[in-house]
């Protein structure tokens, strides 16, 4: 059973389709930390079948580079390091999920 803001919010979108309106449709991907499985299957059946959400649980396992690595050249051209530290408000590892709007 639907809302009532849902049907008046309906009719309002029905309204300005028929008065020539373009929409922009907004999607938003939410990328799930993989330490709350949980909440990654709960995000999936809850927005199953909605074209405008994705679920995504973050595939990042360790940085790419690690220092131990054999480099093929014998000295490092980078004066220094160009990849920036990610703060604690952007890390998956504090927080359980984001939200991105496109």
């Amino acid at each position: 059973m639907r809302s009532g803001t849902d049907r008046v919010l309906k009719y309002i979108l029905t309204d300005l389709a028929q008065a020539g309106w373009k929409m922009a449709t907004v999607r938003y991907i939410f990328v799930v930390s993989r330490d709350h499985p949980w909440l990654y299957r709960h995000l999936l059946e809850r927005f199953e079948g909605d074209r405008d959400v994705e679920v995504v649980q973050d595939r990042r396992r360790a940085d790419r580079r690690s220092q131990a690595s054999v480099s093929p050249f014998p000295y490092e051209r980078r004066k220094q390091e160009r990849r920036r530290a990610i703060g604690t408000e952007d890390d998956l590892r504090v927080h359980s999920h984001y939200i991105v709007e496109l």
